[in-house]
């Protein structure tokens, strides 16, 4: 229940109740916490205090975050091994310090960065991937944020990331550093490749009893069944509920007009421009395009001089720095503005096409808002589902009764084991999407109800462990046939592996492999280039390329291929070495690699710095009692 009501904060019922609840432990001694009457911060860092509640929220949201992690299990206990509360002190200590220095610099974020920063976000987008505000404030909601909150802390956020963007976006590792990186990871080797097939080995004879014995008892744990659980759940689906919820045409209308800024598109225009270095060819470009040339072909003819076409598409006024954007649309379709100086050079710009403002019509929108609506309202009705749900299982009823009076379809699964595998040892079909489900069910005491656990679709699932049926070992006259299988697969691989040594005994004592490949009449062939620790297809598996790499050129080395079905020799023939000139792109991306490792030094040494200019200090005693 406790769930619930954080994620359905905006309930007006929950909001009255939780003022009751707290006003009920004013009255027994705790509402000292918010009167001053006990310790209420935490840590204090320069004119900043971090209180009680603040990191009680943060830790409880970092807490949430994680459990999915630990399958659901991860409790205070364990929690406090892993340090999570002064792991979560320690971010909010260091978000302080940077909000400090960026009220002292007067970083400023304004409303239209941080509106584009709120529509970025993938959960507050249609399926069409436009902003939707419905979605927008059911997800904040269901975090426990209220908009407004929501947008400081973006605001917060935005203004944090842009100083520490100023502080290491400019970093560049030493090329030196990088030249070596690269030479030691983007090295390549080559090899020969000789593959011994099953089929060089003769046939493998029939294996007598003790044979057949001695492989069942090497392999148990591959005729061990595992432990399998039988199990019955009902699961709480939005979707389900989506067809059933009714949005009157009155309604729609006036979400539509509340919202009707959102559907208002601004004027755009298709530009392109020829970019110049100088305002001299800027004006000859101008007075070329003025009679009607293309820019494209007036770029062409003073490429010499340094200018060049490029094309903006179709943009608004607030796409393009205010000057150009000042020029362009006050000009008519088809018209050319006067050069204009910008930090990249002189632009002459053609407004190729006028794109007129327009609104959305409700037509338009009208399945957004239905779809949106549906969703809020679905997400409603699984919230008091799920309460009846809960109050029915308090108070002793069986998932089956529970089923039966909310009109819910029980499913139940006759064997799962804890890797999501069935009875037969397949993959299970039609499990509830709740993450590590196997684990749970795994962990879970027999015939106690679940509690109610979130799935990846907004939904709630409920389970009960049936039966359990434990692990066995299968009588080796079920699986006679498997266990000869195996020990033939075994034969075959001892046998070129015992081949692959008589080819080695060879090369030593001076054949090359070339003559063993025209003797055996199996053609060598090439590998492709193999990296360090890495494999390089089925053939060159991780331990014949670390083979390779402690070899040099002209060695021979010899490792079972993936699967163990062929045996191949390989004959180190050519080492490549890295040239960043010839890769640039797999440079380019270790250097971004490096830069990040640098700039995340360089925020950490700048948080160390900003520590001691603003003096930090941190309540234990408040810690430790709290927690």
């Amino acid at each position: 229940m406790l769930e619930f009501m954080r994620k359905q904060v905006s309930s007006w019922f929950i909001r009255i109740f939780l003022v009751l609840l707290i006003a009920s432990f004013a009255l027994w001694g705790i509402g000292d916490i918010f009167r001053g009457g006990r310790e209420t911060e935490v840590a204090t860092v320069g004119a900043a205090k971090i209180n009680i509640i603040d990191l009680q929220t943060a830790y409880r949201r970092e807490l949430a975050r994680l459990r999915p992690l630990f399958g659901g299990t991860l409790d205070t206990e364990k929690a406090r091994e892993l340090g999570l509360v002064d792991r979560t002190l320690d971010g909010m200590v260091a978000r302080a310090l940077f909000d400090q220095e960026v009220r002292r610099l007067g970083l400023v974020i304004g409303d239209d960065q941080v509106r584009a920063e709120i529509q970025r976000v993938p959960q507050f987008q249609t399926i069409a991937g436009q902003f939707d505000r419905a979605l927008f404030q059911m997800a904040i909601g269901q975090t426990g944020f209220s908009e407004e909150t929501y947008v400081a802390e973006v605001r917060r956020d935005s203004a944090r990331a842009q100083l520490l963007e100023a502080l290491s976006g400019g970093v560049e590792p030493p090329r030196a550093l990088l030249d070596t990186l690269f030479t030691f990871y983007g090295e390549r080797r080559l090899a020969d490749l000789l593959v011994l097939p099953e089929s060089l080995i003769d046939a493998v004879p029939d294996p007598d009893a003790t044979a057949i014995e001695a492989h069942y008892q090497a392999n148990r744990d591959g005729f061990t069944v595992p432990e399998l659980r039988a199990f019955s759940y009902l699961h709480l689906r939005p979707l389900d509920l989506v067809a059933e919820v009714t949005v009157s045409e009155q309604q729609l209308q006036a979400e539509y007009d509340a919202r009707l800024a959102d559907y208002q598109q601004p004027e755009k225009r298709d530009l392109e421009q020829i970019l110049a270095p100088t305002i001299d060819v800027a004006a000859k470009g101008a007075e070329l395009a003025a009679v009607g040339r293309a820019l494209e072909s007036v770029a062409a003819e003073l490429r010499d001089q340094g200018a060049v076409h490029t094309t903006l598409g179709a943009v608004a006024r607030g796409d393009v720095p205010e000057n150009l954007a000042g020029a362009a649309f006050a000009v008519t379709e088809g018209g050319v503005t006067e050069p204009i100086r910008s930090d990249f050079g002189w632009h002459v710009v053609r407004v190729r096409k006028v794109i007129p403002a327009r609104t959305r019509s409700f037509a338009e929108v009208r399945e957004e808002l239905l779809r949106a609506h549906q969703i809020e309202l679905a997400a409603d009705a699984i919230y008091q589902l799920s309460t009846k749900l809960e109050d029915a299982l308090a108070g002793g009823a069986t998932l089956e009764e529970v089923g039966q009076k909310l009109n819910l379809k029980m499913q139940k699964v006759a064997a799962l084991d804890g890797r999501g595998r069935d009875g037969e040892g397949k993959g299970a079909s039609g499990l509830p999407p709740v993450r590590d489900l196997p684990n749970l069910i795994g962990r879970a005491t027999i015939g106690e109800d679940s509690p109610l656990t979130a799935d990846a679709e907004n939904g709630y699932v409920v389970f009960r462990v049936d039966a359990v049926i434990p692990s066995r070992l299968r009588p080796l006259t079920e699986v006679s046939d498997q266990v000869v299988v195996g020990w033939r697969s075994a034969e075959r691989r001892r046998g070129l592996a015992k081949a692959a040594e008589g080819i080695m005994q060879k090369l030593a004592a001076g054949t090359t492999l070339d003559q063993v490949s025209t003797e055996m009449g199996i053609p060598l062939t090439q590998s492709p280039p193999i990296g360090r620790a890495a494999p390089a297809g089925p053939l060159v598996t991780i331990e014949l390329a670390n083979e390779l790499y402690r070899r040099a050129v002209g060695e021979v080395v010899s490792q079972p291929a993936r699967g163990g079905t062929v045996q191949v020799v390989a004959r180190l023939t050519e080492v490549l070495r890295a040239d960043a000139d010839r890769e640039p792109d797999a440079f380019g991306a270790l250097r971004d690699q490096v830069r990040r490792l640098y700039g995340s030094d360089l925020t950490d040494a700048y948080r160390r710095h900003l520590g001691t200019q603003h003096k930090v200090t941190v309540n234990r005693t408040a810690v430790d009692k709290l927690f």
